[in-house]
């Protein structure tokens, strides 16, 4: 699903990450009233070179063209994201697996974080 919120992130959808120049100087394509009345035979061109592109390398040229974009993953790719990592760490109650960013509050005294995490870990 693709959604662009103007003219100008849309010519930059055509040449930088479509790589698809000759749209920025189609009239059936360069305002947005043209965009939804030739949707069809957009989508039709636009879509082609969008399934070329891996995941990454539309990524990169997505943020390269200043586009704002959402990622949906997989189910092994959502298990793999680096916030659900875990360190195991010993207590006097045993190891525990704690989120390293959740850990890095610890030696931060007065932290209101801290008082939590040290409870958590001795629970």
């Amino acid at each position: 699903m693709t959604r662009i919120q103007n003219d100008r992130k849309f010519m930059r959808l055509y040449d930088i990450v479509c790589s698809l120049q000759e749209l920025a100087a189609d009239e059936r394509f360069v305002q947005s009233p043209g965009r939804v009345e030739n949707r069809v035979q957009l989508d039709a061109v636009i879509t082609p070179a969008l399934e070329k592109l891996s995941k990454r390398e539309l990524i990169g040229r997505l943020g390269k063209a200043s586009i704002a974009f959402g990622s949906l993953n997989s189910v092994e790719e959502f298990s793999q994201h680096p916030q659900l990592s875990l360190l195991t760490v010993g207590t006097t109650a045993g190891a525990v697996e704690l989120r390293p960013d959740y850990l890095a509050v610890l030696p931060q005294h007065g932290h209101p974080a801290a008082r939590h995490a040290v409870l958590f870990m001795t629970w």
